[in-house]
């Protein structure tokens, strides 16, 4: 998730400079702290309440399809000139003079090219696997929706109805939005910009409307960066109530620890956490207090966590760097955890779930899955070796935490053997 939040942040950043005409400056240090004030901006929005978050929330998700619907319409209006007129010299022309499924040299950001059809098969699957850490990190959010299924009133019927409308739409915006793209751009800008849409824009109908195309365009960035930053903390929030987390980024509605927040007997968390943890607590009744409804909810301890994570993620890294980063992580996850549940369909048949697709859906994600996260760490060695040292020492703290509990069990029990004694 910080990795997630770094590179929005980056291409809120680089779609705002595009409209002005610089696309190669994401290395700069001015750059990087621009990205994080953005970040920081987006961090504050998030820390004032839950319901002011998902408000402002629904008003960027209308910003981004109005967006799509922007580029698909330029994208249209060229189809039509060019078609009228073969001669003309509009967009990218690439789509009209050469076939869209041929082989053709892309140039790199650093000013090398890559020549396709020279390639054997095996690197063809590498360069193949990064590319679609792209569309999956595009496509992403029907996972968040999963984090924060604490705040739907009957998940196990919203969340399935969620997921299943999102991912057709999310598709069909994904393939026309970047068809349009193809087509306003030719293809080696396609593959050295970081904003093809400002780009796209700038070029087509000059810097007056890129301004107005960038503007809308940090929009949409925005409210992603808004919900991602939202999920992040409800995560952290859910792992401290598991006791996987320091209980510090448990507390909501203040900085720092504040007693009786969500672990104090005798009260109910009402705060969403991503899980359904506080149902655990004793329930001293349904009544909720005026007073309790207008207090801060905000897990502000846990904003706090990802920003930072996420300003070292910017000042390190790069865009394309942290998406190949950011896809491994995610996806072996992904992987382990729906290979887990294939497992258990079989283990434990008679289990309660509220969610039961069709075995052949999670068996083609495990596949699919793990060759791209196989596949993306050989092409990306330096990533995987900075994600498995993250992995250790999650292993080593995981490990010591269990021996830990282990040893406070034991004394525990000595200390209440003693008294009956």
């Amino acid at each position: 998730m910080p990795a997630t939040l770094a590179i929005l942040s980056i291409v809120f950043v680089e779609s705002a400079f595009s409209a002005a005409g610089v696309t190669d400056q994401a290395a700069s240090l001015s750059h990087k702290l621009l990205s994080v004030l953005v970040l920081l901006a987006m961090s504050v929005a998030n820390s004032i309440s839950t319901r002011a978050s998902t408000r402002l929330n629904g008003f960027f998700v209308l910003t981004k399809f109005v967006a799509i619907l922007a580029i698909v319409v330029a994208g249209l209006a060229v189809v039509v000139l060019q078609t009228r007129d073969p001669d003309r010299d509009v967009g990218g022309r690439d789509w009209f003079d050469r076939s869209w499924f041929a082989y053709r040299n892309t140039t790199n950001p650093d000013g090398s090219e890559t020549d396709w059809s020279k390639l054997g098969q095996w690197e063809m699957l590498g360069h193949y696997s990064a590319a679609l850490y792209g569309a999956l990190w595009a496509y992403s959010g029907w996972d968040k929706a999963i984090y924060v299924s604490a705040e739907l009133r009957s998940p196990a019927r919203q969340l399935p109805l969620a997921i299943n409308s999102a991912i057709p739409t999310i598709i069909v915006s994904f393939l026309v939005a970047n068809a349009a793209y193809y087509i306003l751009l030719p293809w080696r800008v396609v593959s050295t910009t970081d904003s093809v849409a400002v780009t796209a824009i700038t070029r087509l109908l000059g810097q007056g409307f890129g301004i107005v195309a960038a503007i809308l365009i940090c929009l949409v960035v925005a409210g992603s960066l808004l919900g991602n930053s939202f999920v992040a903390g409800r995560m952290a929030v859910a792992g401290a109530n598991k006791n996987w987390f320091p209980r510090l980024f448990a507390a909501v509605g203040c900085i720092g620890p504040r007693a009786g927040d969500t672990s104090a007997p005798g009260r109910r968390n009402r705060t969403p956490v991503g899980d359904h943890v506080a149902e655990e607590e004793e329930d001293v009744g349904d009544e909720v207090t005026e007073t309790n409804k207008s207090r801060p909810d905000a897990p502000i301890n846990a904003i706090i966590l990802s920003f930072i994570l996420a300003t070292v993620y910017i000042l390190a890294g790069n865009f394309r760097a942290l998406l190949t980063f950011n896809g491994l992580g995610e996806y072996t996850f992904f992987f382990l955890t729906v290979l887990g549940a294939i497992i258990l369909r079989f283990r434990e048949p008679g289990l309660h779930r509220p969610y039961r697709p069709l075995i052949v859906v999670p068996v083609i994600f495990a596949l699919v899955s793990g060759f791209v996260v196989v596949r993306g760490a050989v092409f990306a060695p330096v990533q995987a070796v900075v994600l498995l040292a993250v992995w250790a020492l999650g292993l080593a703290f995981y490990w010591a935490r269990k021996r830990w509990l282990v040893g406070v069990g034991c004394e525990s029990a000595r200390h209440g053997l003693d008294s009956q004694t």
